[in-house]
């Protein structure tokens, strides 16, 4: 059938197959289509308005279940709810549970209570956190009116046999540092010291935090531990390392015996102790008198009616003998037998030696003053030998050693003379004003003295061209800059690094002629540098003179 158009038919239509409405408008009508048992579509206007009667279920109840708009409960107690499916979180009284974060939340206090007096919890680690001042805190309270007490068990139980030095249980005290990195500062373990059946013994340590200044380590400073094999024998190790220091404040008994009190003082076999005052005593085994630091002095007296007598003082850690004492070596009897003695005798340290010679196999340094009346022998007698021939001289072998100093020789005589060196590192600053401001390379060597100019090096790092052809750089003694060439110049460097283009490094001998200086323009006068005329400004980085030279006494 098909339809052209609108138009209004007036005849039962009937469709086999799906029928469908297209491009519906969307209206507040409340009435709907229905379809009845034969497939009859009809229009039905009573569907739309209130439940006119509900029927509440196990678990509910209501009011006006009847309608026109009834209320529905939950019961609170839900006997037939056995199982609840995933739930976004759940809130029982003031607790919260929410599977984020696995979280049980608590708004007051929270109790836990097992009926059939056990709680177990299977689980790697239980960790309780609080940001409140000497919290947390973990405490088992006994309320039952007995003797009995609270237990804290730690249970090893592996499933197999133990071994000995297995760990049963450890106490670690875990805090930062100063750089908020945490370390374990001390620690209790409890441990398997033998673990054979029947004759089982433990092991308790106690250990704390030691450094070497650069690592740091749990050390044992407490080791307590049971003998197996033996009835009541418990071993007590205290401290750790020879430098340690074990403190008792009160008496200290051992067995039930007062031995010593907190003075040090030995409290049994007082007639022995007393005994020690006086009389031969023979200790067979270390004495040692004093703990570590803590400082005690004693005394040896000498028989002698000089007084003489050793004495250790703690105060000031030294070991002191009186003027007269002597110390002796050998095998004599009587003071002047030994074979060689140190002693102090009021003025002088007196080390004397009857056979032989005094060997000192190792560096040996003075600080004070040495002095000997006799030569000194370098390896033996005939390899080297530095001996005094008059005053202020000295010779190896005989031949005399040169000093730095001004030689004074005699007419027709001849003298060694020491050649000395001077530096001197001229500044860029100093270069520019070098013509107006000379530069000083040796000092003045004092009254009746000339310095006499050997040699000289001028090594320069040039920075820019020196274009001036006038600037002659000229070495003179003070007052006579700038040293004129054949009249007072020392050395002369002409036209000094004219046009030069890389670094470089001039020699100069001494001047051939020099007739400018008098008898005395070069005495007690110091030799400086200068240039006759300015060089290119900036041109030098610096200037570093070497003069070779000796010095002359002219008295």
């Amino acid at each position: 059938m098909k339809w052209i158009g609108q138009h209004i038919v007036d005849f039962i239509a009937r469709f086999r197959s799906d029928v469908y409405l297209e491009d519906l408008a969307t209206t507040t009508e409340a009435n709907v289509l229905v379809v009845d048992a034969d497939g009859k579509v009809s229009k039905n206007t009573s569907v739309a308005g209130d439940l006119t009667s509900i029927v509440a279920g196990t678990g509910l109840s209501g009011t006006d279940l009847t309608g026109p708009i009834p209320t529905l409960n939950v019961d609170a107690v839900q006997t037939q709810i056995t199982q609840v499916g995933t739930l976004s979180s759940l809130v029982v009284g003031n607790i919260f549970i929410s599977p984020i974060a696995n979280t049980i939340l608590s708004v007051g206090d929270m109790y836990l209570w097992a009926t059939g007096d056990d709680i177990f919890i299977d689980s790697d680690n239980l960790i309780i956190t609080s940001s409140t001042n000497d919290k947390p805190m973990i405490q088992l309270k006994a309320t039952s009116i007995n003797t009995g007490p609270s237990e804290l068990s730690f249970v090893k139980d592996k499933g197999t046999g133990g071994i000995d030095n297995d760990e049963i249980g450890i106490i670690t005290f875990v805090s930062d540092d100063s750089t908020e990195e945490q370390t374990s500062f001390a620690s209790i373990t409890a441990e398997v010291s033998e673990s054979f059946n029947t004759d089982e013994a433990g092991r308790l340590v106690f250990k704390v935090a030691e450094s070497n200044g650069t690592d740091t380590q749990l050390t044992t400073g407490l080791l307590i531990e049971g003998e197996h094999a033996t009835d009541g024998e418990v071993d007590v190790t205290i401290a750790a390392g020879a430098a340690s220091t074990t403190t008792v404040a009160g008496t200290l008994t051992m067995g039930s015996t007062a031995t010593l009190d907190n003075s040090g003082n030995l409290l049994t076999n007082a007639a022995t102790a007393t005994a020690l005052t006086a009389g031969d005593k023979t200790i067979d085994g270390s004495l040692t008198i004093g703990a570590n630091t803590a400082g005690h002095d004693f005394t040896v007296h000498g028989a002698t009616t000089n007084f003489s007598k050793m004495e250790w003082d703690a105060s000031a850690d030294f070991l002191k003998f009186s003027d007269n004492a002597k110390i002796v070596f050998g095998s004599g009897v009587a003071a002047t037998d030994f074979d060689s003695s140190i002693q102090a005798n009021g003025s002088n340290l007196v080390i004397y030696n009857d056979t032989g010679n005094i060997q000192i196999g190792d560096t040996v340094e003075i600080t004070g003053n040495l002095t000997t009346t006799g030569v000194i022998e370098l390896g033996h007698a005939s390899d080297t030998t530095i001996a005094r021939s008059a005053a202020g001289v000295v010779t190896v072998e005989g031949n005399q050693i040169i000093t730095s100093g001004a030689i004074n020789v005699d007419s027709e005589a001849q003298a060694p003379i020491g050649l000395q060196i001077a530096r001197r590192t001229i500044t860029t600053a100093e270069a520019n004003s070098m013509s107006s401001t000379p530069i000083e390379l040796i000092p003045a060597q004092g009254a009746n003295t000339i310095i006499e100019v050997v040699r000289v090096t001028a090594r320069v790092d040039r920075a820019a061209t020196q274009s001036n052809s006038s600037s002659d750089m000229n070495l003179h003694y003070a007052g006579k800059e700038p040293g004129t060439y054949g009249a007072s110049s020392l050395a002369h460097f002409r036209r000094f690094m004219y046009g030069k283009t890389t670094d470089i490094v001039e020699r100069r001998g001494v001047a051939d002629t020099v007739s400018g200086v008098t008898l005395t323009e070069d005495v007690d006068a110091a030799v400086e540098v200068s240039f006759d005329a300015a060089a290119t400004n900036n041109c030098f980085t610096s200037i570093d003179m070497y003069v070779s030279y000796f010095v002359i006494d002219v008295s």
